[in-house]
Parts: structure tokens; C-alpha cells; sequence
């Protein structure tokens, strides 16, 4: 039987796996239509996060991931 650190470190390791889906996958899967928005016209492009418009069917959805 496993402790309450090696369950705690096995849920880590599934939420940092690099093979789980992240936001592009889902918006890819999801969206019919994307356009991806840039920066902030301050600084520059944050890679960490993806925000765009996008269609569900027939809505316009802002999506920010």
C-alpha cells in the first residue's frame, strides 16, 4: 500500500506529464475556428499562456488557456 506522499507525487506526475492534454489540443478539438491573440502591446508574447477567439458551432467564444 502506497503512503499519502507517493499518492501526492503520482498525482503531480500525471498532472505534469508531457504527453496530457493541454489547452491547444483542446482547442483544436474543440473550436471550429480560432484565431490566436498576442501580447499585451506593453511588454511582449507570454508562451506560457494561449488566448484567442473562437466558434463553438455558431457561437464566438473568448478562450483563454
Amino acid at each position: 500500500m502506497q503512503n499519502n506522499e507517493e499518492l501526492i507525487w503520482n498525482k503531480v506526475s500525471l498532472a505534469r506529464h508531457k504527453d496530457r492534454p493541454n489547452a491547444r489540443f483542446y482547442i483544436e478539438n474543440i473550436l471550429d475556428e480560432f484565431i490566436e491573440l498576442h501580447g499585451d502591446r506593453s511588454f511582449r508574447d507570454d508562451k506560457a499562456i494561449i488566448g484567442g477567439i473562437g466558434k463553438i458551432n455558431c457561437f464566438y467564444v473568448t478562450v483563454i488557456g
